[in-house]
């Protein structure tokens, strides 16, 4: 699994920082479907990915997450598709409010127990899906604001 995601997880990360919509879309195909479990890991990356986008108020945020719903119907389980569905029209689950809630706010005292109980989903899905989150930041923020994002993370350590 990891073999087919590292790249198409790069590919992705690299698209969206360029601001190249397209090419993070044909990237993030890849990822659709990937892995086990009844949400497969590649499918909790671009949903984790999506919230990072809406939450930030990227311009990809709309049209990436409703290309990943698009190409997961048949690709992916029925669990999976319905969140890209949710994802594409900017609904995510509590956890992922919470978690970039606590980011954008700057609360460094609240980002431990979001990250805890992102990280406590399914047996690889929170994992994935703050991986998705981490990609979506990098992609939102600014290099000149990473600083200040990797000091608000630092703090929460």
């Amino acid at each position: 699994y990891c073999r087919r995601a590292d790249p198409a997880i790069a590919r992705v990360a690299t698209a969206l920082e360029a601001g190249d919509v397209a090419g993070a879309v044909r990237a993030g195909w890849d990822l659709v479907g990937l892995g086990p479990g009844s949400t497969p890991s590649g499918d909790d990356v671009l949903v984790g990915l999506s919230a990072a986008l809406f939450a930030t108020g990227h311009p990809a945020a709309r049209p990436f997450a409703s290309a990943c719903a698009a190409v997961a119907v048949g690709r992916t389980t029925d669990v999976a598709e319905r969140l890209h569905r949710h994802a594409a029209r900017g609904e995510f689950c509590e956890r992922l409010h919470r978690l970039m809630g606590a980011i954008l706010a700057g609360a460094p005292a609240r980002l431990p127990a979001a990250i805890a109980t992102a990280l406590d989903w399914g047996a690889t899905s929170g994992a994935d899906g703050l991986l998705g989150v981490l990609l979506g930041l990098r992609a939102a923020v600014p290099t000149t604001a990473a600083v200040g994002t990797a000091a608000v993370l630092r703090g929460a350590a």
